[in-house]
């Protein structure tokens, strides 16, 4: 795999583990039976905003680098967030294995 490429991939998923520990940090505070603070809650909010949108610009990155056509790929990566990154990365996948294999 081109190193530039992994670069972009690794930071995709470092950035969509960011959003999910925000989620899930919300999820169990808000859980509880005492309310969540508004700064607080709103912290999250944003830590997820921000996680979800540098996963956007990386796996952008990553679509740009594979020489992929960006628009359609963007539009599935924010309607399917987790989907279609998961579809998105193993096509790149597979496609490297395929140009070592060859």
């Amino acid at each position: 795999m081109n190193p530039a490429l992994k670069n972009a991939v690794e930071w995709a998923l470092i950035a969509l583990l960011v959003a999910g520990a925000c989620l899930g940090l919300l999820v169990v505070a808000n859980g509880g039976d005492e309310e969540i603070s508004a700064v607080k809650a709103t912290m999250l909010s944003l830590g997820i905003a921000g996680g979800w949108l540098a996963h956007l610009v990386f796996m952008a990155q990553c679509l740009k680098i594979s020489g992929r056509r960006m628009m359609p790929w963007l539009l599935l990566l924010i309607v399917f967030t987790p989907i279609a990154s998961a579809v998105l990365l193993a096509m790149l996948f597979s496609g490297a294995q395929s140009r070592q294999a060859g």
